[in-house]
């Protein structure tokens, strides 16, 4: 099962060799503003999502990431990525099952 806080320490580390800034971002509550698209769910690959951005010219990629509660307190649940081009933000997110549950 993957530790997704050393995940997102490498997706960090490699957005930054590769030139992107990395934006520590918060998540938004509520429902999805238009003009979002969302990376396929079923694809886990963060190296993609982010070489996609690259070959689009984005300098500045947004990097989230939420802990869980109660038995995984301080533990990383959820990471999202993000990056925005012509007025079109791109979103890829990553969840352990336990923090769906929660």
């Amino acid at each position: 099962m993957p530790d997704l806080g050393k995940t997102f320490d490498e997706i960090s580390a490699y957005a930054k060799s590769q030139g992107l800034h990395v934006f520590h971002g918060v998540p938004l509550i509520g429902e999805e503003p238009q003009g979002v698209m969302l990376w396929d769910e079923n694809d886990k690959n963060w190296r993609d999502f982010i070489e996609v951005g690259l070959a689009e010219g984005v300098k500045t990629l947004v990097a989230t990431k939420e802990y869980g509660e109660g038995k995984h307190s301080g533990e990383v649940g959820s990471i999202t990525l993000a990056w925005s081009k012509d007025g079109i933000i791109y979103l890829f997110s990553q969840a352990e099952p336990w923090f769906e549950e929660e």
